[in-house]
């Protein structure tokens, strides 16, 4: 799992950090933590197929789960496009290159 984020996203954390002194480090990260799973399940709905997976090593499992918890406090970010409309923004930017 990951605390994955769109890029429009992460543009706006960034544009909320200019001008600011000094050096800061903030964490730009989704909201909630996503497995490749959700993204599996949305994406089949969102295209209307349903892929085999084949999990070959359920026990190593691997999150990543960074906190941007500074970020929403000190830059007042918050992400705002979730799992479902980020899939969709892909399959639209998808099609106008096909």
């Amino acid at each position: 799992a990951r605390r994955f984020i769109h890029v429009s996203d992460i543009a706006t954390g960034i544009l909320s950090a200019v001008g600011r002194g000094g050096y800061e480090i903030f964490n730009l990260a989704g909201s909630m933590l996503i497995s490749l799973g959700d993204i599996i399940d949305r994406s089949a709905e969102l295209v209307g197929r349903k892929p085999e997976v084949v999990e070959r090593n359920p026990s190593a499992a691997s999150i990543r789960n960074p906190e941007s918890s500074r970020a929403r406090r000190e830059l007042g970010w918050e992400p705002t496009i979730g799992l479902a409309e980020g899939l969709s923004s892909l399959l639209t930017h998808q099609e106008e290159i096909v």
